[in-house]
């Protein structure tokens, strides 16, 4: 049938709850029934009542509609408009009816008269327009729009819904027409029409469309900042962040003062593991000179490149991490109070290079202990040292200041994911320790973290310990799971495949057995046995589908397909799979992000859903 929605129910029903009217909530009750019959005899009454009420017209206006009723429903607008003549939306309604009666010259005729209601009114203009949308007459919504701009003497009035208008309709061309047209004006804009633009240029056919007409702006416009910006961002959504930087570099080479935009590119191609573009920005920032903005930041992340590119190797060499653990010490100890913001970063990537990958964990301690209390050092990165000089000291064996360590930057940042991470830590390192109870004490607090990754990480913790501790007395398999867990924490990668294979063949049957393949997927992937660790990974979650690690091991069983094995098709099914069999994942929106993006499809694509009702 033909439902409108003009007015949603909850607006609807909230009106005549604070009205306390009875019979207005009886008829709502019959009409949420779809029994219209009885609905529309309350809802006339009711607007004999009340007859300025829109509430009341609009529902016994649909029930008329539902029962087919057209001469009435006809009747009771033609009535409505003769009390209300400036009421432009009232034509529309006409309209509509002499269009579900097929009399299309009838309903044009109202359409337009509705238009020619038309005042100097932003509201009513937009109110006129969402008449016609919600018809799905949107061409005449376009029209009435277009028309609201003569009447305000605006050109840039109804940018963003004529825009929308323009893509549902199709016309791209025109779409993209309207944003430039806004950003000529205000430039302000920028970040809104990349919002709206997010899900456009995911197809490839408009992807083209739009970037072309922006190239042709950046020309045209001899380099305007607003539109080589937003070429750059257009690149950067097929993640071609070299032809991001040549647009970012021809803008600096015209204004001269661009590392903003450059770093933060150069930020970005990091996250996106774009490595080489990243050092090259980073270098071109750099050699511009000591005096340039940014260009400190720069030098850092050009080290921060070399160390991105090494660590991401499954067997980093050991030359190259001397060489990077040279350029950081050589940093601190040249430009360590010039920008306290980046070398509280270097002392912190530093440490870790020295106490993870080179094993020189005493020097990582001693340095972290030198700088620990500075004056300078901003209590984040005093907590973040904090949190590093607890995890070396567990690797030397001094879990006792290691706790006291935890707790600590658990009291410095209550109620903070700071503080959440150091109380799980301190809580994982009584489960390396063999404190079960103590552990999962710590952990059930965890569960309501802020913090989602964390929560859902005490919370795994927390049920693994209560599986086990529940199956039987024996803690024999918990304290070797812990000890093999602590041998990965401490890259002892061999010791620990050793206590998990003595694990499953003592306890073959043991509710253990999924984390035990969990493990050996871990220490596979760390290792760079990607095809191994797929394998385990498959086990949990084909054997064990029901367990807490079933969509974690489909998650990075996919990330491996993606990243380190470029076998897009796999991944892509496995990022469906956590999206339709674990909709609850802490995995889902990354997973569904992915996909889209491997696919190229927006979010409806991807996900048909059932039309929702379009009751009022």
């Amino acid at each position: 049938m033909h439902r409108i929605l003009l007015i949603s129910t909850l607006f609807i029903s909230s009106l005549l709850f604070a009205q306390d009217n009875s019979t207005g909530l009886l008829a709502i009750q019959y009409y949420q029934n779809n029994d219209f019959e009885k609905a529309s005899v309350l809802f006339e009454e009711l607007l004999k009542e009340n007859p300025s009420s829109e509430t009341y017209y609009t529902y016994y206006l649909h029930c008329l509609i539902e029962m087919n009723q057209l001469e009435e429903a006809e009747k009771t607008i033609k009535k409505r408009i003769k009390k209300f003549p400036d009421k432009s939306v009232l034509e529309v309604d006409l309209g509509y009816i002499y269009s579900l009666m097929g009399d299309d010259r009838k309903k044009k005729k109202h359409y337009e008269n509705s238009m020619e209601l038309l005042d100097a009114n932003p509201s009513g203009i937009s109110m006129l327009a969402n008449a016609f949308m919600q018809r799905k007459e949107l061409s005449y919504a376009i029209k009435v729009f277009q028309n609201g701009r003569k009447l305000l003497d605006d050109p840039y009035a109804f940018a963003f819904s004529l825009a929308e208008l323009y893509n549902v309709t199709g016309n791209t061309d025109q779409m993209i027409a309207e944003f430039v047209n806004l950003l000529y004006n205000d430039n302000q804009f920028l970040q809104a029409v990349q919002n709206k633009l997010q899900d456009v240029v995911l197809t490839e056919e408009n992807y083209i469309v739009v970037k072309e007409r922006i190239l042709k702006e950046v020309q045209t416009s001899d380099y305007k900042p607003v539109f080589v910006n937003l070429l750059s961002w257009l690149y950067i959504q097929k993640k071609d962040f070299q032809a991001a930087f040549r647009q970012q570099k021809a803008l600096d080479k015209r204004s001269g003062n661009n590392n903003a935009a450059l770093s933060s590119l150069a930020d970005i191609c990091i996250s996106n593991k774009a490595f080489d573009v990243a050092e090259e920005i980073y270098q071109y920032i750099v050699n511009k000179g000591s005096n340039t903005s940014y260009y400190f930041h720069s030098k850092f992340g050009l080290i921060e490149v070399k160390y991105l590119k090494v660590t991401s190797l499954s067997d980093p060499p050991n030359d190259q991490l001397e060489d990077i653990e040279s350029h950081y010490t050589s940093f601190l100890n040249r430009d360590f109070f010039r920008y306290m913001d980046i070398s509280e970063k270097v002392i912190l990537r530093l440490a870790e290079v020295k106490a993870i990958y080179l094993h020189k964990t005493g020097e990582a301690i001693s340095l972290l202990t030198k700088y620990v209390d500075y004056p300078r050092i901003s209590k984040t990165s005093q907590a973040k040292m904090k949190l590093a000089l607890a995890d070396y000291l567990v690797l030397t064996g001094d879990s006792w200041e290691s706790s006291l360590l935890y707790l600590q930057v658990a009291s410095m940042f209550k109620d903070h994911p700071l503080g959440h991470e150091a109380k799980f830590r301190n809580a994982k390192l009584s489960f390396y320790r063999g404190d079960f109870n103590w552990a999962n004490d710590q952990l059930d607090v965890l569960k309501a973290s802020t913090s989602e990754l964390i929560a859902n990480d005490a919370l795994r913790l927390s049920l693994l310990i209560q599986d086990v501790l529940g199956f039987d007395s024996n803690v024999v398999p918990l304290k070797m799971y812990a000890r093999a867990d602590f041998f990965i924490y401490k890259q002892q990668y061999d010791s620990a495949n050793m206590t998990l294979d003595s694990l499953e063949s003592q306890f073959k049957y043991h509710v253990l057995i999924d984390e035990v393949y969990y493990l050996k997927g871990k220490i596979a992937e760390l290792t760079g046995n990607f095809r191994n660790a797929l394998s385990y990974y498959k086990i949990v979650y084909t054997e064990y589908p029901q367990e807490l690690l079933a969509d974690l091991c489909i998650y990075y069983s996919a990330l491996i397909y993606e990243e380190k094995l470029d076998d897009i098709q796999n991944s892509l099914s496995l990022y469906e799979k956590i999206i339709l069999e674990y909709p609850e994942s802490v995995y889902v929106i990354d997973s569904r992000k992915r996909f889209r993006k491997n696919r190229e499809l927006t979010e409806e694509e991807i996900f048909k859903q059932e039309p929702s009702s379009i009751k009022p």
